[in-house]
């Protein structure tokens, strides 16, 4: 059923061109109604089918080309059955009232593809409209007000026509040019009101000038048989679902073929004067006039709004422009900062391996030396029968292995404090805290709320940013209080460190590390290289807020 479409187009393309081939007048009219009567029913068919969500327009356009179709019915009794030409008849009346069901469900399927403003598009379709419009006017419009050999109803009823199109147009073209799903049904219903609209320029041309013929089996005649097979057609593909969706696209952007259509319409004007000028008819010169100059001013209107876009895209780009050399700026800066960082880095990792080297020598390798020294002396002791000697210098050489063990474990401490392994994370940063609250006798509040053991380089990142942050405050912030707090939720840790200090301006965190304090850039670096964000807040006299924050931190 979803493919339904596929046969009917076939089908309907072949009715097309065998209608022409059909001898009788007769026949010609009722195939004529049956083949407008079958794509009604796909109309319906489509809507009971695919279930669209925006079904209104679908029903509003199946009304509109039901009438056509009555109206086709009452003009084949009348022209075939009846032999009589009556203007207007009912079958006008038909014709004109499905004008405004179209119209309606051309307006609905606008609103709801373009439920916003659109202000080019509204002066691009203005700019279209009001072109097709004078040509309306001039070959179609006027001649038939300038016939007084017509009835005051005949005027109406044949100015009413072109008037009908002219409106069509106006929404069509908006609909055309508004951005939205250009889907294989919405090509076949534009494909349709198009064919339509040249099939009733035609039409009525032909009968004011009778340069070709437009009776019943003619050409033009045939050519309304194609917009009741495209607009059956699309109500049956299933793309007619998504025609009403609207595109979050840029409005009234200047394509190829809107470019086109908006210089076509300009040339309206002066494509009426050429033709009256060599058919040697009346210039209608007020309306060309009228015409020429509402197009220019519409056209200068869209020029404008053209020539405000440009600036405003310059000046976005400008904007743009500045805030990426601004980025560009720090993240020279964040790279100058790094590098000094690292200069620093690897000059006390140099220092720091000097460092440990020299205490192990000095320290530990003597005093292990010194220790199997006295081991031999207790050793040759015992081998003369010594013991009191020997047990003296085993007691000495144990109160000896014991400093050294303390010395050891201080060394190992500064690595990795045992703390974290021994207590968590929480029990070691109590024991700084307690620490640097002795040592300094600056006020430190911990505020803890994290459940389990983190992830152990997690912990010693946190421990060691914490330590720093300690350092810095005791070392420049002249604080009365610190808070340090950790909590953990949702997967994610959160620490966040506040003083009472006298602050400092953010700018100034690389003026400190050109100067050799480092702090702040070190503590950042190990929290990024984790993983982690890592923000300060700070303004002079007000203590710096260091906030850092690992997601799925393993908790």
């Amino acid at each position: 059923m979803p493919r339904l479409w596929r046969p009917l187009f076939l089908i309907g393309l072949l009715a097309t061109a065998g209608y022409f081939l059909i001898p009788s007048a007769t026949a010609q009219s009722v195939s004529y109604d049956v083949f407008g009567f079958v794509m009604v029913a796909a109309i319906v068919a489509g809507v009971l089918i695919h279930r669209p969500q925006r079904w209104g327009v679908w029903v509003l356009l199946a009304i509109g080309q039901a009438l056509f179709l009555a109206g086709d019915v009452v003009w084949g009794i009348y022209d075939q059955f009846l032999h009589i030409d009556p203007f207007p008849s009912k079958a006008d009346v038909l014709y004109l009232l499905g004008y405004p069901f179209v119209g309606a469900a051309l307006l609905m399927l606008l609103r709801h593809r373009s439920p916003g403003q659109d202000r080019r598009g509204l002066l691009d379709a203005t700019v279209i409209s009001v072109g097709l419009g004078l040509l309306a006017w001039v070959f179609l419009i006027r001649p038939y007000a300038d016939d007084h050999t017509l009835a005051l109803s005949e005027q109406v009823v044949a100015i009413a026509y072109p008037v009908m199109d002219v409106l069509l147009v106006a929404v069509a073209a908006r609909l055309a040019l508004v951005a939205g799903t250009r889907t294989p049904s919405f090509y076949l219903l534009m494909g349709g009101l198009v064919v339509m609209l040249g099939a009733d320029a035609a039409y009525g041309y032909g009968e004011l000038s009778g340069a070709f013929d437009t009776s019943t089996g003619s050409l033009v005649d045939g050519a309304y048989l194609l917009p009741y097979l495209l607009i059956g057609v699309a109500a049956l593909h299933p793309s007619m679902r998504r025609l009403s969706e609207h595109d979050p696209l840029p409005q009234g952007r200047l394509t190829w073929y809107r470019l086109a259509l908006l210089g076509a319409a300009s040339m309206t004007a002066p494509v009426a004067l050429a033709v009256q000028a060599a058919r040697n008819e009346p210039i209608d010169v007020p309306v060309i006039v009228t015409g020429s100059a509402l197009l220019f001013l519409l056209v200068l209107a869209r020029l404008a709004g053209l020539f405000r876009e440009v600036e405003a895209n310059a000046e976005e780009l400008e904007f743009q422009g500045a805030a990426l050399r601004t980025a560009l700026a720090e993240l020279r800066e964040t790279e100058n900062d790094r590098r000094q960082l690292l200069d620093r880095i690897l000059s006390a990792s140099d220092q720091e391996r000097m460092r440990l080297a020299m205490d192990l020598h000095d320290g530990p390798i003597q005093r292990l030396a010194t220790i199997r020294y006295g081991l031999e002396r207790a050793r040759l002791h015992l081998e003369r029968g010594r013991t009191e000697s020997a047990d003296e210098l085993l007691r000495d050489v144990e109160r000896q292995v014991s400093v050294e063990t303390h010395a050891l474990r201080r060394l190992m401490a500064e690595l990795r404090p045992p703390a974290l392994d021994e207590s968590g994370l929480v029990g070691a940063v109590r024991d700084q805290v307690v620490g640097f609250e002795r040592k300094t006798g600056v006020e430190c509040d911990l505020q803890a709320d994290v459940e389990g053991r983190l992830d152990p380089e997690l912990e010693t990142v946190l421990y060691r940013v914490i330590q720093e942050a300690l350092t810095n405050v005791a070392k420049h912030a002249k604080a009365q209080h610190v808070e340090v707090k950790i909590r953990s939720e949702a997967g994610a840790v959160e620490l966040e460190v506040v003083d009472d200090g006298m602050g400092f301006e953010r700018g100034d965190a690389g003026e400190k590390a050109r100067n050799g304090h480092l702090g702040l850039i070190a503590m950042r670096e190990r929290v990024q290289m984790a993983g982690g964000t890592w923000a300060v807040d700070s303004v002079p006299n007000e203590g710096p807020r260091v906030q850092v924050r690992f997601e799925k931190a393993g908790v």
